[in-house]
């Protein structure tokens, strides 16, 4: 009886330090994705390198937020994480930006990118980012 106890100890304390190394795995990754969306949006893009730049930049965030996944898949506790919620949002509000790069960008690009934007942004604002590149890259 007094072995058992010991074990039952010792396995939830194991799953408990698990635990806190995958919070923290996934606030390390998240904390990358975050790095690498301020970096393209501070860059300088153009129509001219928008399709490269946006393709790079997508591949990157997608290869963050393909961690995050795994990290949730391999524990019972953390199953969705807001991070995780966080970024496959954050990808989503792209869908625009990579619909305009597929794009011959012309009016009825920019419209459409324009359109498609303003249905993903909620009533709080989001997409700031994205709405400016929109209109930067239409307007030039």
């Amino acid at each position: 009886m007094y072995q058992q106890s010991i074990i039952i100890l010792a396995i939830s304390i194991f799953s408990t330090l698990s635990f806190a190394d995958q919070k923290n795995d996934i606030a390390a990754e998240y904390k990358i994705f975050r790095q690498i969306e301020d970096t393209f949006f501070a860059a300088d893009v153009n129509k001219k390198n928008l399709k490269p730049k946006l393709n790079d930049f997508v591949k990157k965030l997608n290869a963050g937020y393909e961690k995050v996944k795994r990290i949730e898949a391999q524990s019972s506790e953390v199953m969705l994480s807001q991070e995780g919620n966080q970024m496959a949002y954050d990808l989503e509000m792209l869908s625009p930006l990579e619909s305009l790069a597929k794009s011959s960008l012309d009016t009825d690009a920019c419209r459409h990118a324009t359109h498609n934007n303003k249905v993903n942004q909620s009533d709080e604002g989001d997409a700031t980012e994205v709405t400016a590149l929109i209109k930067k890259i239409c307007g030039e």
